[in-house]
C-alpha cells in the first residue's frame, strides 16, 4: 500500500470519533517512519509494508478508545522545548505556559534565584523557567517516583539538570529549605462531580495529577496555609486553577496575609492563573 493510501485510510478510522483526524493520521505515520513534514509529503507514493500499516491501524484505535496521541507519540511541545511524557504524567497544556510566562517575569534579573515547583509531573514548568535563567536554584517536588522519573530524563534532555533538583514529596511534607523566591504549581483541581464528566482521553491522564478533592481545592488550601512561610519577604505564590476557582484561590490567598493577589486569564478569557505576592 502506498503512503497516499494508508494516509487517506487512517483518516477515516480516526474521524469515527477524532475530529482531526487526518492531522493525527499524518502525525502517527510520521513518527513511526521517521520523517519530518516536508519529508512526509514527498514520499506519499512509496510502499508502506504490512507491519507499519499494522502497527499505526492500532495505534489508530488506541486512539479512539481514548488513549492521548501524546501518550503514543511520547511527546509534547511546551514553552518551545520538546517534552518526554507516557501516562505517568499529565499532558503539558498551553494554558499552563502563562503561568511559566508569570513566573518568569516576576523572577528578578541580575540576582541568585531560588524556586519552588510542587507537583513537577512531567517537569514542565520547572524545565521551562531553569531554562530562561543562568543563575537559579529550583527544586521540583512530586510524590510519584515514576513522574520525577521522567522529570529527570526531560531536565537532561533540555540540558537543565544540573539548576533543578528533583525531590520525592507529598506536597511540602519533605521540602526542608525555605527562603524561595517563587513557590509554582499546577495542582490537581479537579472537582468529584467534574471528574465523572473528564473527556475519555483525559480519563487516561494520572487521576492522581487530576483529583483535587471534593471541591477541587484541597492543594490550594494545603500549599497556601504551608507555603507562605517558605516565602522570602517579596516573594510569590504562582497557581493554575479551574476556570471556576480564582475569586476562591484568591480569597484564600490575601486571607493568609499576602499584600496582593490577581487573576490572569487564558486565551479562551477565562480565570486560568492566580499570582499572591507576600
Amino acid at each position: 500500500m502506498k503512503l497516499r493510501e494508508l494516509w487517506n485510510q487512517l483518516s477515516l478510522v480516526l474521524e469515527k470519533d477524532h475530529q482531526e483526524g487526518r492531522v493525527t493520521a499524518r502525525l502517527l505515520l510520521m513518527a513511526v517512519l521517521d520523517l519530518e513534514h516536508h519529508q512526509f509529503i514527498r514520499e506519499l507514493n512509496m510502499q508502506v509494508d504490512r507491519k507499519i500499516l499494522n502497527k499505526v491501524l492500532s495505534q489508530a484505535e488506541s486512539i479512539v478508545r481514548g488513549m492521548p496521541l501524546q501518550y503514543i507519540l511520547e511527546y509534547q511541545e511546551f514553552y518551545g522545548l520538546d517534552f518526554f511524557v507516557n501516562e505517568n504524567v499529565l499532558i503539558p497544556r498551553p494554558e499552563t505556559e502563562l503561568l511559566v510566562e508569570e513566573c518568569i517575569r516576576l523572577l528578578p534579573d541580575q540576582c541568585s534565584k531560588k524556586v519552588l515547583d510542587i507537583g513537577t509531573g512531567s517537569g514542565a514548568i520547572a524545565i521551562s523557567i531553569a531554562n530562561s535563567f543562568e543563575n537559579i536554584e529550583i527544586i521540583a517536588s512530586d510524590i510519584s517516583e515514576d513522574a520525577l522519573s521522567v522529570a529527570k530524563k526531560n531536565a537532561i534532555r533540555n540540558r537543565v539538570d544540573k539548576k533543578i533538583k528533583f525531590v520525592k514529596s507529598d506536597l511540602l511534607k519533605d521540602i526542608i529549605e525555605a527562603n524561595f523566591d517563587c513557590i509554582v504549581s499546577n495542582p490537581p483541581y479537579i472537582t468529584k462531580s467534574e471528574m465523572l464528566e473528564l473527556p475519555k482521553n483525559v480519563q487516561r491522564e494520572p487521576i492522581i495529577a487530576l483529583y483535587g478533592g471534593e471541591d477541587g481545592l484541597y492543594f490550594y488550601r494545603q500549599i497556601v496555609d504551608k507555603g507562605y512561610s517558605l516565602l522570602k519577604e517579596e516573594g510569590f505564590l504562582a497557581f493554575e486553577i479551574g476556570y471556576k476557582q480564582g475569586e476562591i484561590v484568591r480569597e484564600m490567598i490575601i486571607n493568609k496575609g499576602f499584600t496582593e493577589a490577581y487573576i490572569i486569564k487564558d486565551y479562551s478569557k477565562k480565570d486560568r492563573i492566580v499570582i499572591g505576592k507576600k
